[in-house]
């Protein structure tokens, strides 16, 4: 999640001229590996959803989950995080986490 969040800030800053990347564009770009960018990594499926700019008053935004391919197998976690950088999550039973997900400290995200 931390390497799809910097990938993105640094797409969104550079070749993206203010919009956020797919997971392909960030592979492309050479951010993200070609495994990430399968959308499936570390027993996790990855999936990232985004809004691009348009020029408006409507920013860009992207978000990105991460759900146990198997639950309980691969994890019990379910994770959440967005242009704001923060880590959401929580036991979903396999669920998807969303943005009304309780923060995750990244230092306690590997526990």
């Amino acid at each position: 999640m931390r390497t799809i969040q910097s990938a993105q800030a640094t797409y969104q800053a550079t070749i993206g001229n203010g919009s956020y990347g797919s997971l392909s564009d960030l592979r492309q770009a050479g951010w993200i590996d070609e495994v990430l960018a399968s959308g499936e990594k570390y027993g996790y499926s990855f999936a990232l959803n985004k809004t691009d700019w348009t020029g408006g008053t409507t920013p860009p935004r992207y978000s990105v989950t991460a759900t146990p391919r198997t639950y309980r197998k691969n994890g019990r976690r379910s994770f959440y995080i967005d242009e704001s950088g923060e880590l959401r999550g929580a036991d979903k039973n396999g669920a998807l986490a969303t943005a009304a997900d309780p923060w995750i400290d990244w230092c306690l995200a590997y526990e």
